[in-house]
């Protein structure tokens, strides 16, 4: 009897073990398999990410070409590396050979996460990459990669962010900093005194653009920001402002943007013995701080309402092949394209005298004046109301 009952015992031992060996498995299994699901769960998250800001920096009326974001996102904890591949452009086939196998067999991919055993490839088609840098690798740092975005017609461009991209500071000057408000972002030059900058970028800001309409009903919609660094944007002053492109947009980069303002510091007294005019094109303005301080909001209107001059310069004009049609303030005699907006006329002269302006006065026309004038405000406005639906 007892030779039975030890062999019963024996079994049941073992029959326990069995049942916590197979507990354990499938156990192990299940978490596993959890972990796997987490880890997709977080490529997709990923994924998402970064076809959002793929086309959130197209450029388009609201962003214009040109501006540049910084952009982050977050990788699964495994994931060590991000390639991304331009096949619109010749890319180095010799640069990572495994890359290169993946390339051939995911025909239309053209993001790879590493290990890549572990992630199904990427196919997006909304960016390009310079040759020089086609691939593009990048390691992740703390589960992210970080990249740069610059707006262009079609396709945003994207590369690495450098350190000698973040040699500047950013700070906020006025406005909520919320993504999706229309950033615009102040730079100095010839400033010997950074806290003289700060409050020549407030005062723009604050006193004349957020004290203009239609911004100033809607203050919401707008963040300013500063690089408070002393800047070498390889920026001249002759008649007008010219500054190096590349140097400026690098600055403007560190912070959020979608338009750019140079404040050149100049004395009044040296200003009107050599003027300089202020001047707009792209999404960046020159604005020299000798000048009349609405010369801030008029050189805004070229930029973002797209607005003509409404004064009269013929030989200018005439020499770079202006045309009212592609200008939404200036019209033909007549007037058809404002007929019916309160507030308007019919006044003679817009950038040249064979065009017509709808109003008398606008700080368009003059600097003197403050106001844009019922349609310019109205076209401004319209505008503004598209980037509030582009938030949705």
């Amino acid at each position: 009897m007892m030779q039975q009952g030890n062999l019963g015992t024996l079994l049941f031992a073992v029959l326990v073990i069995i049942i916590a060996a197979a507990a354990l498995f499938l156990g192990a299994s299940y978490i596993i398999s959890a972990n796997s699901q987490v880890k997709q769960a977080e490529a997709v998250v990923f994924r998402s990410g970064l076809l959002q800001a793929l086309q959130a920096n197209k450029a388009s009326a609201l962003r214009p070409q040109g501006s540049t974001s910084i952009e982050a996102f977050t990788l699964p904890d495994d994931a060590d590396t991000v390639c991304f591949v331009d096949e619109s452009r010749e890319y180095n086939t010799l640069i990572d050979p495994e890359l290169n196998q993946l390339i051939r067999r995911y025909e239309g991919a053209t993001i790879f996460i590493k290990p890549t055993d572990s992630y199904l490839p990427i196919a997006a088609k909304d960016f390009t990459l310079d040759e020089g840098n086609n691939p593009l690798c990048l390691k992740a740092t703390r589960n992210g990669i970080r990249l740069r975005m610059q707006s262009a017609p079609l396709k945003p461009i994207i590369s690495e962010v450098n350190a000698s991209d973040k040699r500047y500071r950013c700070s906020k000057v006025i406005g909520s900093g919320d993504e999706g408000t229309i950033g615009i972002v102040f730079l100095p030059h010839g400033y010997n005194d950074l806290d003289r900058f700060r409050e020549d970028a407030e005062f723009y800001a604050e006193n004349i653009f957020l004290d203009t309409e239609p911004y100033a009903s809607s203050p919401e919609l707008f963040t300013f920001y500063m690089v408070d660094s002393a800047l070498e944007l390889g920026c001249k002053v002759g008649s007008i402002i010219t500054c190096d492109d590349f140097k400026v947009k690098r600055a403007a980069s560190d912070c959020p943007h979608d338009f750019i303002t140079v404040l050149a510091e100049r004395s009044k007294v040296y200003d009107s013995l050599v003027p300089v005019r202020s001047s707009a094109k792209g999404n960046l303005q020159k604005i020299n701080t000798a000048d009349k301080p609405t010369v801030f909001t008029h050189e805004f209107g070229h930029i973002f309402g797209k607005l003509a001059d409404e004064y009269v310069d013929d030989r200018y004009y005439r020499a770079i092949d202006f045309r009212e049609e592609d200008y939404p303030n200036c019209d033909e005699a007549g007037c058809n394209e404002w007929a019916g907006v309160s507030g308007t006329s019919c006044r003679q002269g817009c950038s040249l005298s064979v065009y017509y302006r709808p109003t008398e006065n606008s700080v368009m026309k003059n600097l003197d004046i403050k106001s844009y004038g019922p349609l310019n405000e109205r076209i401004i406005a319209g505008k503004m109301v598209q980037s509030k639906a582009s938030e949705r």
